[in-house]
């Protein structure tokens, strides 16, 4: 409210950016069952959502079910450097 009243610039993009990697930290500390450092998630090589730049509608789904029916399930403390 300040910098609109006052016509100041004003920036939200460290913070949005910030926040959002906190949020990636979460999931990835969620699926592996390990703590995850700010720097770690920074230089972190997974990919949470592989290939998105490739999905269409009428595309197969990112992630299928095996021949039981059943979908891939994180292993928090087994699976430790991806989510499943």
């Amino acid at each position: 409210m300040h910098a609109i009243r006052q016509d100041t610039p004003y920036n939200e993009v460290k913070r949005g950016a910030e926040a959002s990697l906190v949020t990636s930290m979460g999931r990835m500390a969620c699926h592996t069952g390990r703590a995850v450092t700010f720097d770690e998630m920074l230089n972190c090589e997974h990919e949470f959502a592989p290939m998105v730049d490739q999905l269409t509608l009428d595309g197969p789904a990112p992630v299928l079910a095996n021949a039981e029916g059943k979908y891939p399930i994180p292993a928090p403390g087994i699976k430790t450097t991806r989510e499943y």
